[in-house]
């Protein structure tokens, strides 16, 4: 039977109708396939206007898709139908979307012609749906070409309109606008506010594209603020929408997001695995903006193996591709990557062609007064520096900080623009950095002018101070661990620089600046969370923002710990339940952060006292840590020397040395050589510990020898991987003869050794005791049973499984028992030792001991945990995890981790190790007992017994844990007699008598 035109029509229509709803919801590959067979049919059954009709959206789904040559196809016969019909509606229409697929060929000035007239068509139609989309499109071309003045008067237009009209959608598009331009001129928080703004819009009307493109640049703002795992979590969740909707033209975006932020954390597979997936979809797409990129970062992560040649091979092809499409800021970065090749291939003068070239370019694009051009001109800088002319480079930094600061106009290389008027914090960081290096350089190349060492030593600190005002706006931790190590060489050059004006001056305030710089660093993190309690109580924040803060902590802790335990079952982890999970988690960040924010601008009081970083003088650790008896000692590990600084009662000294491959090497063995123990290999492992322990001695204690040989206590902030080992192992001499390890002269002999994780936070908590009246102690010793539970598959540093057991504990009933009979207080054993009964009684006791297992977390530190006896029913009612400490406010004076591991974890550079112990430190517990090592449960029973005694006495905490050892020593046989058994447990904190 054929099918009449009236039923054809009805057909086409109603496929039609389908085709826009798909379209609607984004869902663009099965929207596509509607309109490809649909517009044949209008054509066939000659309705022209609905053919043309069908021809645009087909077009406009292509490009989605990224599909531009096709869709230009397509694009075109529409136009020319619609002028033949002329229907002018949908001709505003179809040059809107040939408007588009001009910007993705890099032809803006075409582009806005386009829309332009777009805009006059609909003004003149009075169509308000389509005003606010050609504003929203003008709006980006402006914000592409970099006039952003322009830009945001056409976003704030459409922003207006949007809200009159009650359209959220394009809001969405308005407000992600206007965020882009506040990106673009380095002012993030309030790119950040717009982005925030969109999302819940985005969510609400299920605007997935939309959501799609906030989550992606509020993820680049925090990249570009240095704040990764931030950056990562947005990231991870618009790829996740990306390839769901199958949006080639986002997912190429957002590789090579994940590419750079990969590299940056010197991921480098991962990052050439993104970079190489955008480049193919680049060249699928014809998308050669974007082509250009991932060339240019492939060339840079050769660049960073040192492999020039094959790093300009890839910027060579940059450079011929952007000159060839005049792709302009392609071209801009590609003139900065060749130049800076042939820099390091030693070709000046071909480099500084490319370097005028992009100045020049970026002075006529962008303007002088622009990060661009201040980029260009220090290129420049560095290419004169590192060709010894350093009077030329110290000019053109001088330049670019005056492009780069507003009201900033002094060439005197005396003078930095204040942090508070600059275009980019990190362009402002990146120019000090290399001006204080060329002032010094010039110092020490000839130029015997003390002027420039001073200059140099303000110019880091002004370097140095900008890091810590970038620190201020990240709100994760992990964020602020990996900036703290990505600064240590500038720390390291700052204190080396303070370091030579003594040399030269004999002025002991330089040392004292290098002694604070040294102990910066490791203070900021730590402190700034320690000090976050008191700040909420002192700056008076109402109960129910308290509240509030304590919701949303909570509740992400839980949401983290669910998403950790499913990604713990490895393969039959559940995609959906882990996309679910991290889509909460993003939410409630977002929300977390925002709220932050509210506080620390509604209540300055609380913002000062959080963030306030008190400055460590040597006379007040005289006056409050120092006796006679006593020496401070504080180490810092930079990439080419170790910095060692003494304080005594009477005097204080720096020492510097530099650092050889050989100090790493002993280190590992001596902690492999301590952990790695056997009765197979006693006699090996006992030689290979003695030579390391002897070597490491030599670096780290005899170069003081003098300053600590009349002296019995040593108090030392250890640095970077000096944590891993107990110093007091290290050994004065070694044996001419055969011997037993307690024939050895350990450091322990002849001094009583406690830590501190920095200064600051040692004098934080040299106050007086935490708790007055009768000292109470909360002793736990769990109970465990060996089943199926207690059987974990890990892994190890080669990444092999293995089988990780919590076995029982044969000796943590009567270690506890010992303590009972010394402090009579509140002890829980077996079944009574619940992780429900710590969080009852431990904030009411002055010292909390714990004779458990502890299991570490390497890769997730927030997750390495204590276990108590376990719940029948629950096993997160059977831990104690790290991040929960975060939010418990103990307070004790002395926390005992009798347990395995307590004291190690992840290593950060700049911060020490991530341990559980910290997260006690966190908790406000003055001084810590913690071990570096797997423990023997039977001589930790017997340490810890007479450990406590000690401590009942009256002793020092340090001092009774050093004798109680010096006991097991003393009667050890020779394999018992080895520091893995006696070594592990060392004092962290304030060490001073807890019984009086």
């Amino acid at each position: 039977m054929e099918v009449s035109y009236s039923d054809k029509m009805k057909n086409a229509e109603k496929l039609f109708s389908k085709g826009i709803s798909l379209k609607a919801n984004s869902r663009f590959y099965e929207a596509e396939k509607i309109f490809r067979k649909v517009y044949k049919d209008f054509k066939e059954l000659k309705d022209y206007e609905k053919y043309s009709s069908c021809l645009n959206e087909l077009g406009t789904v292509l490009i989605h898709l990224g599909g531009f040559s096709e869709s230009s196809g397509f694009l075109n016969t529409a136009l020319k139908e619609t002028l033949r019909i002329k229907n002018r509606k949908l001709y505003a229409d179809v040059i809107g979307n040939i408007g588009i697929i001009k910007i993705y060929q890099e032809k803006y000035d075409e582009a806005k012609d386009l829309f332009e007239e777009e805009l006059r068509i609909n003004i003149k139609r009075k169509d308000q749906y389509r005003i606010q989309l050609a504003l929203g499109k003008i709006g980006n071309v402006y914000t592409v070409v970099n006039d952003l003045k322009s830009a945001i008067y056409y976003f704030e237009k459409q922003k207006d309109l949007c809200i009159k009209t009650g359209n959220d959608k394009f809001l969405t598009y308005a407000l992600s606008g206007l965020a882009t331009c506040y990106l673009h001129k380095h002012e993030y928080e309030k790119s950040l506010t717009y982005f925030r703004e969109s999302i819940p819009i985005c969510e609400k009307i299920n605007e997935q594209r939309g959501l799609s493109l906030a989550l992606t640049n509020t993820g680049y703002v925090y990249f570009l603020k240095q704040d990764y795992d931030h950056a990562l979590n947005f990231y991870n969740r618009a790829l996740a929408i990306n390839i769901k909707l199958k949006n080639k033209r986002d997912l190429i975006y957002i590789y090579g997001l994940l590419g750079s932020l990969l590299q940056e954390k010197k991921e480098f597979s991962k990052s050439v695995f993104y970079y190489r997936k955008q480049y193919d979809l680049s060249v699928t797409l014809k998308m050669f903006r974007l082509k250009s990129i991932a060339l240019a970062e492939l060339g840079k992560i050769f660049k960073e193996k040192n492999d020039f040649e094959s790093a300009q091979k890839y910027f060579k092809r940059q450079l011929a591709l952007c000159r060839k499409n005049n792709l302009v800021n392609g071209l801009y970065f590609a003139l900065e990557n060749n130049g800076q090749i042939l820099m390091l291939k030693k070709n000046y003068r071909s480099s500084l062609k490319y370097f005028d070239e992009q100045t020049a370019l970026s002075k006529k694009v962008f303007g002088v007064n622009h990060f661009y051009t201040s980029r260009a001109l220090k290129n420049k800088g560095d290419l004169f520096t590192y060709n010894g002319l350093f009077r030329d480079g110290l000019l053109l930094y001088q330049r670019a900080l005056i492009c780069l600061s507003e009201g900033f106009s002094s060439l005197s290389i005396e003078n930095n623009p204040s942090p508070d008027n600059v275009l980019s914090e990190p362009d402002l960081f990146e120019i000090l950095t290399a001006k204080a290096s060329a002032l010094k350089k010039y110092y020490e190349t000839g130029k015997k002018n003390v002027k420039y060492l001073k200059l140099s030593l303000l110019t880091y600190e002004a370097a140095l101070n900008t890091v810590g005002r970038m620190r201020l706006g990240f709100k994760e931790q992990g964020s602020k661990f990996t900036m703290s190590g990505n600064v240590i060489p500038f720390y390291e050059q700052a204190i080396d620089t303070a370091y030579k004006l003594f040399e030269i001056t004999n002025e002991e305030a330089y040392i004292e600046k290098a002694f604070f710089l040294a102990g910066k660093n490791k203070a900021a993190v730590l402190l700034e969370s320690m000090r976050e309690t008191e700040a909420k109580i002192i700056s008076g924040l109402p109960e129910n923002l308290l509240d509030k803060k304590k919701f949303f902590k909570n509740e992400m802790s839980l949401l983290e710990k669910a998403r950790y335990d499913e990604l713990s079952k490895g393969k039959s982890a559940s995609k959906k339940i882990i996309t679910g999970l991290e889509e909460k988690i993003f939410k409630f960040k977002s929300e977390y952060n925002a709220f932050i924010e509210m506080l620390e601008k509604d209540f300055p009081g609380y913002y000062n006292l959080k963030y306030e970083m008190p400055e460590t003088s040597v006379r007040e650790i005289r006056n409050k840590i120092i006796d006679e008896k006593n020496v401070f000692i504080e180490y810092f590990t930079g990439e080419k020397y170790i910095f060692i600084f003494v304080i005594t009662d009477i005097d204080f000294k720096v020492m510097k040395l530099p650092r050889r491959k050989s100090f790493d090497k002993s280190v590992h063995e001596v902690r492999q050589s301590l952990t790695g123990i056997s009765l197979l290999d006693f006699t090996s492992n006992r030689k290979k510990f003695t030579s390391a322990a002897y070597k490491l001695y030599m670096t780290l204690i005899h170069p003081i020898i003098e300053e600590i040989k009349n002296k019995s206590h040593l108090i030392i902030i250890p640095d970077n991987i000096i944590n891993l080992i107990p110093l007091e192992v290290l050994i004065s001499e070694i044996p001419q003869s055969d011997h037993n390890y307690n024939d050895l002269h350990y450091l322990i002999k002849d001094y009583t050794v406690s830590y501190a994780y920095s200064s600051v936070f040692l004098l934080k908590n040299k106050s007086a005791r935490k708790r007055s009246g009768d000292l109470k102690v909360a002793g736990f010793a769990p109970d465990f049973v060996m089943n199926q539970r207690n059987i974990e598959m890990k892994e190890d540093a080669a990444g092999k499984e293995f089988i990780s057991a919590i076995t029982p504990l044969s000796f943590n009933e009567a270690e506890l028992n010992e303590i009972k009979n010394i402090f009579k207080s509140d002890y829980y054993f077996k079944e009574d030792a619940t992780k429900k009964s710590f969080l009852m009684t431990s904030g009411k006791h002055s010292i909390i001991h714990l004779a458990t297992h502890c299991i570490v977390d390497d890769k997730n530190p927030l997750f390495s945990r204590i276990c108590f006896s376990q719940n029948k029913d629950s096993d997160s009612e059977s831990y104690l995890y790290n991040y929960e400490l975060f939010n418990l406010k103990l307070n004790s004076d002395l926390v005992v981790l009798s347990a395995c591991h307590t004291g190690s974890g992840k290593l950060v550079k700049g911060k020490g190790i991530l341990s559980i112990a910290r997260g006690f430190a966190y908790s406000g517990c003055s001084s810590i007992v913690m071990s570096l090592w797997q423990v023997n449960d039977e001589s930790t029973s017997a340490i810890m017994g007479n450990f406590y005694k000690n401590l009942s006495e009256g002793k020092k905490i340090d001092e009774s844990l050093r004798m109680a050892k010096l006991s097991y020593l003393e009667k050890a046989d020779g394999f018992h007699s080895s520091p893995f058994f006696w070594a592990p447990f060392v004092v962290a904190g304030n060490a001073d008598i807890i019984v009086s």
